[in-house]
């Protein structure tokens, strides 16, 4: 019986381009469809890559900050065997802020009246 799982902590995406990872049993191919929860839209399939068990997917493009349905799947498109699915948050980037130091005024000489002090 074919079988995969998700990593939960692959789902926490701290990037745009995610890799999702989980593992896999009595297959010889892992394939994904994402589903973009603000829209319904669907991408892919993607293949992942399948090593020992193990498989792994990272987006050759970045994702749109926000849910995705992970559906996975094995064999080929058409008469594909759905294994499970998970939820993928993916975070607004983060902005990038250039911090310019501005030198602090020197002072002058201060004046009272007609005294200068120095």
């Amino acid at each position: 019986i074919p079988t995969a799982t998700i990593d939960p902590v692959s789902l926490r995406a701290t990037s745009t381009r995610p890799t999702v990872t989980g593992t896999a049993a009595n297959v010889s191919n892992i394939f994904l469809l994402l589903q973009n929860l603000r829209d319904y839209s669907y991408t892919g399939p993607f293949n992942a890559t399948l090593t020992n068990g193990r498989w792994s997917y990272t987006p050759a493009t970045t994702l749109t900050e926000t849910s995705y349905t992970v559906m996975v799947y094995t064999g080929v498109i058409g008469s594909a065997k759905y294994l499970t699915q998970g939820t993928l948050t993916v975070p607004a980037p983060v902005p990038t802020t250039n911090i310019t130091p501005t030198p602090a005024p020197i002072p002058g000489p201060k004046r009272f009246g007609s005294f200068a002090w120095k």
